[in-house]
């Protein structure tokens, strides 16, 4: 997958889109707020924050430079242009938090859907760190069929948007060395069908 300008017309980005369920991006954080977010993240604690196997994943604790992200994404325009990329129903928020993960070989994220909200539409991965880091990379599939999308960030900055549902499931491999591989991790979310 090549990266793209975030903010480039979503009708060209959507065929992409459609094709592989995912977009990288290195542009979503102007330069400006991507200091002051590492800033708040230099200054930030983290607690233990284990999920399946991952028992060398922390959190940042109290979220600060995730909350800046999440409110950063609730605006209007972006959320208007997820949805004309995506094809997804009108989102009406974005949450999510940094996480921190350190490398060992047989720690990573099994295939999993992120449907435990059934309001969650678009998934996204913002790299935060500045440290390189071998592993780590992403893939997301149709649920146990083929890999439609792999990624690994290496830009700080760089982001990755990807379609959640039912149907889909995606997988972190180990992070192996390096690091940590610090990311923020959330969602856009569209109305609760509940």
């Amino acid at each position: 997958m090549s990266r793209v300008n975030l903010f480039a017309s979503a009708d060209d980005l959507r065929q992409d889109f459609l094709r592989t369920r995912a977009l990288p991006s290195r542009d979503i954080l102007e330069p400006d707020l991507l200091a002051r977010i590492d800033g708040i993240l230099e200054q930030g604690g983290w607690s233990q924050d284990g999920v399946d196997n991952l028992l060398f994943r922390k959190a940042e604790d109290p979220p600060r430079a995730g909350g800046v992200i999440s409110l950063m994404l609730c605006r209007p325009e972006l959320l208007r242009w997820v949805e004309a990329v995506t094809g997804c129903d009108r989102l009406e928020r974005a949450s999510g938090r940094v996480i921190q993960i350190e490398p060992n070989a047989s720690a990573g994220l099994d295939w999993h859907s992120d449907m435990r909200e059934p309001a969650r539409r678009i998934g996204i991965t913002i790299n935060l760190g500045k440290a390189a880091y071998e592993g780590g990379k992403f893939e997301l599939r149709v649920r146990d069929g083929e890999v439609l999308a792999e990624h690994r960030h290496v830009e700080q900055g760089s982001a990755l948007l990807f379609a959640v549902g039912r149907d889909l499931q995606h997988r972190l491999l180990p992070i192996t060395a390096g690091g940590p591989r610090q990311v923020y991790t959330g969602w856009f979310y569209g109305k609760d069908p509940r």
